[in-house]
């Protein structure tokens, strides 16, 4: 505490004391520049890598389908939570132990946040995926299977129209 009072007590003397140089000021305001624009540049770059992987999940959970439903222990922190929904829309929704519900678009969570929603996403959408890949597979083997027993014609089929004039 001591310290810090005389840090205060020697910036203010320097301010006194000092006398106004219009170079330490432009260089000053161009160093703060430069912190903005690299700031800009890598939020700018956040938000365009948040969105890539908010539309790679949208459209995994579109191509097949999928809602997913996530228990609450999957994410710690939210308290009365009994789960969470996620589908291809991009909105999560939270469902509570007292009935209230709430929804909010991937888009605008703060990224920190949404890398923790993935966090316990991903293992249940991984889990989710296994199961219909073992749909697809079972389905493939029944053709397969069925395949075998058609007979192959060896002419190359042509036009329906030219087979079947009116």
């Amino acid at each position: 505490m001591e310290k810090e009072i005389e840090e205060n007590k020697t910036i203010l003397k320097d301010d006194v004391s000092g006398e106004f140089e219009p170079e330490t000021l432009i260089e000053a305001v161009r160093e703060v520049n430069n912190e903005v624009l690299q700031m800009e540049e890598i939020r700018s770059q956040t938000d365009k890598l948040k969105w890539d992987l908010i539309s790679y999940l949208k459209r995994l959970l579109e191509e097949y389908n999928l809602t997913l439903t996530i228990p609450a222990k999957s994410l710690s922190g939210i308290k009365g939570l009994t789960a969470m929904h996620f589908n291809k829309t991009g909105i999560i929704t939270y469902h509570f132990r007292d009935g209230s519900i709430n929804s909010f678009e991937l888009r605008t969570l703060p990224s920190s946040q949404l890398l923790n929603i993935l966090n316990a996403v991903m293992p249940h959408l991984k889990s989710v995926l296994k199961v219909k890949r073992k749909e697809y597979e079972e389905v493939s083997s029944l053709l397969s299977k069925l395949g075998k027993h058609i007979l192959i014609l060896k002419e190359e089929p042509t036009d329906w129209a030219k087979q079947h004039p009116l």
